[in-house]
């Protein structure tokens, strides 16, 4: 997909229908229509619903932390982070 700094224009939703503004390089290439369903925290509230999607992986730091992949409506970077598994994240199933 281009590496992290660009990746994120080939995953997002095109257009601001769910993200709360987005860069006019989105172009959603990929198919994948990455939307931003922000996060659930340990207490069961939610946040960021609207600028921030996040996804975990299979990828486990420890038995407690788990990685997990994030893009921001004001860009189009994907990055990566490693966080509780205490978190509500989103996730996407691939078929192989």
């Amino acid at each position: 997909m281009g590496g992290e700094g660009t990746a994120g224009a080939k995953l997002k939703e095109k257009g601001i229908l769910h993200w709360s503004g987005t860069s006019t390089d989105v172009i959603n290439e990929s198919g994948f229509t990455a939307l931003p369903g922000g996060y659930r925290s340990p207490s069961g509230s939610f946040g960021e619903i609207g600028d921030f999607g996040y996804w975990w992986t299979a990828t486990e730091y420890n038995s407690n932390n788990v990685r997990y992949w994030y893009m921001t409506s004001n860009n189009t970077y994907v990055h990566k982070d490693y966080n509780t598994k205490l978190y509500g994240r989103s996730v996407r199933c691939v078929k192989d």
